[in-house]
This record gives C-alpha cells, structure tokens and sequence, in this order.
C-alpha cells in the first residue's frame, strides 16, 4: 500500500505537469516518439550533469553568483552534450534541431541546478534523476498520442489503417498543448485534484513556510 501511494506520489508531482517547467522542450519534441525519445535522454543526462558540477562546486560558489553559476554550468554542459549529438546521434540531432540548445535555459534545469548548490551531491543525482525519468514518463506517451492521431504513424512507421482518420492539428504547436492539457487532467484527477483552483491554490500554498514567529508578527 505504501509503495503504491509513493507511485502515485511521484507521478502526481511530475515538474511538466505541476510546475510546468520544461514546457518548451515538451511541446516541441512531442511530435514524434523518436524526437521525444532523444528529448528525454538528453534532457536526463544534462540534469544530471549539471546538478552534480553544481553540487560539487557549491563550497566554491558565492551566494551572490548563484544564478550566473547556474545559467553557466548549464550552458557549458549543454553545448558539449549538443556537439556529441551532433557527432554520434545526426537522426536525433536532425530531429531536434535548435531545441538541443534551449535546454541550456530550460527552467526544469535551472530549478534543481540552483536547488542542487544547497544539497550533498548524492541527493542532488538522486533528485535530478528522478524528474528526469518523471519528465519521460509524460513525453513519451504524449508523444505517441499527438503521432498517432496527428501524423498517423508511430515512431516514423506509417499505420495505413489511420491515413484517413488524422487530426493534423495534433502535430502542431496547438495540438501539443492539448495532449498536454489532457495529460495532466488525467494526472490532477487520479491525484483528487479537479478544483482547478483548489489546486492552484494548493500548490502555491506549498511554497509559503508558515512559522509560528511569523504569525506572531503578523498579529501584532
């Protein structure tokens, strides 16, 4: 039981679709299984990357820097994941073209780069690994919705039976926030969340720290 409600945890706090950070990689490489797929991993290795380097250096870092660390860590790791890409994956780097290099401002990265200066190096891997495999979780079914019913093919396999059925809006810059729209009405309805303000509510709740001190104040 406990385990099931830890899953369900993960999956509910997915960071595409409760803070909606790396939404720009998310739509724009949710056309194809393939771009998704190559989104994804790539997507994974520079979290990792980054918040390990960020991690390790954070004895080194000023807190005044913190932001331009992160932004230049982030970029440094990108550009050489993208000139690897480039290298040894040309189908994927084709495929994803100039979004390869908007991971390096990707709020996703920027989020657990800044929050990884704070924490041991073990916890930062942990943590950056796990949305990175949560950020999957939803590209890659989003993805096979909008190619399936946009393109009528699967990871670039035409499925002859769809060629007159196709919705081509779905592999449009619209139809990918629809997929994503109705991923996380899915999401937010398993978790009990379909107030959409109870849940705006909720989540922007979760960032204020309430201390007794603070209350105190407040009366006064």
């Amino acid at each position: 039981m406990t385990d099931k409600r830890s899953l369900q945890n993960l999956i509910a706090d997915n960071p595409a679709m409760v803070m909606l950070l790396g939404l720009c990689p998310a739509v724009a490489a949710t056309s194809d299984v393939r771009a998704a797929f190559g989104m994804s991993a790539l997507l994974l290795i520079i979290l990792v990357l980054t918040t390990g380097i960020l991690s390790a250096l954070q004895k080194l870092i000023p807190q005044q820097a913190t932001i331009p660390a992160v932004f230049l860590v982030a970029a440094g790791v990108t550009s050489v994941i993208e000139l690897l890409a480039h290298a040894l994956f040309p189908s994927v780097y084709q495929l994803l073209g100039i979004y390869i290099s908007v991971l390096s401002v990707d709020l996703l990265v920027f989020a657990f780069g800044r929050e990884a200066l704070s924490q041991r190096i073990d916890k930062a891997l942990g943590l950056s690994l796990k949305y990175g495999l949560l950020f999957a979780l939803i590209l890659l079914p989003v993805a096979a919705l909008r190619e399936v019913l946009g393109a009528g093919s699967f990871a670039g396999v035409e499925i002859t039976a769809l060629n007159d059925v196709r919705i081509p809006v779905f592999i449009q810059s619209a139809g990918g926030f629809m997929a994503l729209a109705c991923a996380a009405a899915v999401l937010n309805h398993k978790n009990g969340k379909t107030n959409v303000t109870a849940w705006f509510s909720e989540w922007t709740d979760s960032f204020t720290e309430k201390s007794p001190e603070g209350e105190e104040g407040s009366e006064s």
